[in-house]
């Protein structure tokens, strides 16, 4: 592929630092030149938009009003709330619209990024190749479904951090793409479809996904998508090891794990504040070996649990009496 001018060469020039596309990109890498003229067509109710690309990567309107972001000048052009802009405007005289540029900028930046990173797991041709087959399917009515925590393991990230989580909505906007439901809003192992951004947000006040001016809020999870309660206690024996209640609480996303003797009968509860990998720094000893006063332990001579502590009741509690605080 034919080397676009301007475009970066450096590996994080495709993740570009976890935001999203701009016009400026564009004119920059040579796909869209300053003072191409521009139109949004809104055949329904027969109005046609019209705006040119500045010098400096924005979109002039008609008005003279002028807006870096394509969403927020289409919203402004057509008087509604939101609109994805990269998909209503199109270059007149190609007949292309910015979404299209901007995916073709992607490969592009894409190609030059291959082969750079040392580590493979780290190649920014995982998440691009993945989302844009994902785009391929969303079109074609075929909708790609996959679990948060597979979805995360693309970016190699093992949970939703405030920064990880930004840069995977960016590269997912880049590609037109949205999570149903919200991978931000599910529980690890939800499983979630990526689907096509909705072009107008019309009168209910949704954002389309590429409405790139504006800040999404950090929703988190909410009732009607928490696990129910009535799944019963996650929790290891006595008789287990360390390793095992690590391995658990990683993953299912845990900072406690009840060890319980049977079923109802609390011995105590694993708390780590950051948890190990299996097989890196835990110990192979089991957690009977603590089972004494409710104290602190520290680690046997030789091991590092990497602040991995187990505390334990003063004596055995009856999970029907309560255990809060230890789950």
């Amino acid at each position: 592929m034919p080397k676009a001018p301007g475009v970066p060469a450096t590996r994080s020039a495709y993740l570009l630092d976890g935001r999203r596309v701009t016009v400026s990109d564009l004119v920059t890498g040579g796909m869209l030149a300053a003072g191409a003229a521009l139109k949004f067509k809104r055949p329904r109710i027969g109005e046609t938009h019209c705006a040119v690309v500045t010098d400096a990567g924005g979109i002039k309107l008609a008005d003279g009003q002028e807006f870096m972001s394509p969403s927020r000048a289409a919203a402004v052009a057509a008087d509604i709330p939101a609109m994805d802009g990269w998909h209503a405007w199109v270059v007149d005289s190609s007949r292309r619209s910015l979404d299209s540029l901007r995916q073709e900028f992607l490969d592009q930046v894409a190609a030059r990024s291959g082969g750079e990173a040392e580590d493979a797991s780290l190649d920014p041709l995982r998440p691009h190749e993945f989302l844009k087959d994902a785009r391929s399917r969303a079109d074609a009515g075929d909708p790609v479904e996959i679990s948060v925590r597979d979805l995360l393991t693309l970016w190699t990230a093992k949970s939703r951090g405030h920064r990880i989580s930004q840069q995977i909505e960016a590269d997912l906007a880049n590609h037109g793409l949205i999570t149903s439901p919200s991978f931000r809003a599910v529980t690890p192992d939800a499983a979630i479809r990526l689907v096509t951004a909705p072009l107008e947000s019309g009168t209910s006040g949704a954002v389309p996904a590429d409405a790139d001016d504006t800040e999404e809020l950090d929703i988190g999870l909410t009732v009607g998508n928490l696990p129910s309660a009535l799944g019963g206690v996650a929790f290891v024996a006595p008789t287990a090891t360390f390793e095992e209640a690590i391995t658990q609480m990683l993953l299912n996303d845990y900072s406690q794990l009840a060890v319980l003797s049977g079923t109802h009968t609390l011995r105590g509860a694993v708390t780590s504040a950051t948890p190990t990998a299996p097989g890196r720094s835990a110990p192979s000893t089991t957690l009977i070996w603590a089972t004494t006063s409710a104290r602190w332990r520290t680690p046997p001579a030789g091991q590092n649990w990497a602040g991995l502590w187990i505390v334990w009741p003063l004596s055995s509690v009856s999970m029907n009496s309560g255990m809060s605080g230890t789950t």
